[in-house]
């Protein structure tokens, strides 16, 4: 019980706490430590989180996108308007597998010709993209797989991250996960370029046919990349080089499948997508 006026604390079964305003809310701010959160002053604001603790989620500081594409139209797909580039047909939305975990996904295909690019962006097309590193911390993940590896009959890379759309070549600017089965032994590598010079790093971690969650989170000031497969930081990261931060090496979140070699299609499916960014300055 209290004593002369004093609250019981958190061991003792209490809060700590001696005065509420209307709209408070309790949450552990540290172990056995309570606190308090005012009520945000702007109607209908997100409740979320920065990692550690319970916040109002101010769109003037905190970014979160997501996708889960359950939505298309010609070359536009998710709620996110990804635009799909490549021969036609090589990109395409509200894709079913009969797998109630993955209700929809978008399918990347690369038909039956030996020399296609089909992507996936938020950028429309090749050159600049949307996002400017080292504004603030980037935590991008989604769900993908591709039920076919590569081979030296059927050969495709796969590029999955933040980069620039190149149909052949060094990728101008970005940060992702790349995978081709004659490189590094069929394992995933992972990379960063910056103006065209690239950081190409192997990793110990296997491509294989199922799905995974993949991860990339870029520190505030984009001086370094991480790279997680399963919420399994991968060997060989995070890398620190060649990271584009300039005024016109923007990025764009996207997806390709590169063929190189063979008359067979082979397909990738993006099942889910997030993005979230909290601004070092608020705007």
């Amino acid at each position: 019980m209290a004593y002369a006026g004093k609250p019981l604390n958190e061991l003792e079964g209490g809060t700590s706490q001696t005065t509420y305003t209307t709209g408070n809310m309790l949450y552990a701010s540290g172990t056995n430590t309570f606190s308090k959160l005012a009520i945000d002053t702007f109607p209908n604001e997100n409740l979320g989180s920065n990692g550690s603790i319970p916040l109002w989620l101010d769109p003037c500081k905190y970014i979160h996108l997501r996708d889960d594409f359950y939505s298309s139209e010609g070359f536009i797909f998710g709620r996110l308007a990804w635009a799909g580039t490549g021969n036609a047909g090589l990109v395409s939305g509200n894709t079913t597998l009969s797998d109630p975990t993955h209700p929809t996904c978008i399918r990347i295909s690369t038909s039956t010709s030996a020399s296609s690019s089909p992507s996936l962006s938020l950028n429309s097309g090749s050159g600049s993209g949307c996002v400017l590193l080292g504004g603030g911390p980037i935590n991008m993940r989604w769900v993908s797989y591709a039920p076919t590896l590569s081979d030296g009959t059927e050969t495709y890379t796969l590029r999955w991250g933040f980069f620039d759309i190149v149909a052949s070549g060094t990728i101008p600017n970005g940060c992702w996960f790349e995978y081709s089965h004659g490189v590094n032994s069929g394992n995933w590598t992972i990379n960063t370029s910056n103006n065209s010079t690239q950081t190409n790093t192997n990793t110990s971690t296997a491509f294989d046919t199922n799905w995974h969650n993949y991860m990339i989170v870029v520190n505030a000031a984009a001086t370094s990349v991480s790279f997680y497969i399963d919420d399994v930081e991968v060997s060989g990261s995070p890398l620190s080089t060649n990271i584009p931060t300039a005024s016109g090496r923007e990025v764009a979140p996207a997806f390709q499948m590169v063929k190189s070699a063979g008359t067979t299609a082979r397909f990738s499916f993006i099942d889910m997508f997030e993005y979230s960014q909290i601004l070092t300055t608020t705007r």
